[in-house]
């Protein structure tokens, strides 16, 4: 007798799960209908789906869904003079490129030094926020970025009252930017 593999596959739509019958494996895959955009809660809802999964049943799950990006915060790198000017205002509302990108870029832990060399490698005066992403609620969704890997997206101003710390980033004389020992993953 032949066996039939059969998957589950949970699909994510706008917060929404749906599931096939299950036997053999499982495949988390993410289809929003306005855009591949996954909340906090929808990643936390995955993990929870892959730790009920029998451990007999293979999970197969995207380079996105993994549990290093759900450690509660996200952080902020900009121009210590941007961030004086949103503090006075009590919020950060974006700089030009997150205005233009409809959403305020964040980067996890594991991001951030590709984050520094990509989009700010001449950058002599920066200073790193961190944030509780409770606080961010659900306006924060992950989405993918380079190399598909998700990084936290912020639709609205970033609150100071999310703010867990701020520290100055330091430029090495190699020219590579210095994390705070409390950022590194």
């Amino acid at each position: 007798m032949a066996t039939t593999a059969r998957t589950t596959t949970v699909t994510v739509v706008n917060g929404f799960f749906m599931m096939s019958p299950s036997l053999t494996s499982v495949t988390i895959t993410a289809q929003p209908a306005c855009g591949p955009r996954i909340s906090n809660r929808d990643m936390a809802d995955i993990g929870q789906i892959i730790a009920s999964c029998p451990s007999e049943l293979p999970v197969h799950r995207p380079p996105s869904a993994k549990a290093k990006h759900m450690d509660g915060t996200v952080y902020k790198v900009m121009s210590r003079t941007a961030f004086a000017e949103a503090k006075a205002k009590g919020r950060f509302e974006g700089s030009a490129d997150d205005r233009r990108d409809g959403f305020i870029h964040l980067s996890s832990a594991d991001q951030l030094e590709g984050t520094l060399a990509k989009h700010f490698a001449r950058g002599k005066v920066l200073v790193v926020l961190a944030m509780d992403t409770t606080t961010l609620g659900e306006r924060l969704c992950w989405e993918p970025s380079r190399g598909g890997d998700l990084f936290p997206q912020l639709y609205g101003p970033l609150p100071f009252e999310a703010l867990i710390w701020e520290e100055p980033i330091e430029l090495g004389t190699d020219g590579r930017h210095r994390l705070p020992a409390r950022v590194l993953p």
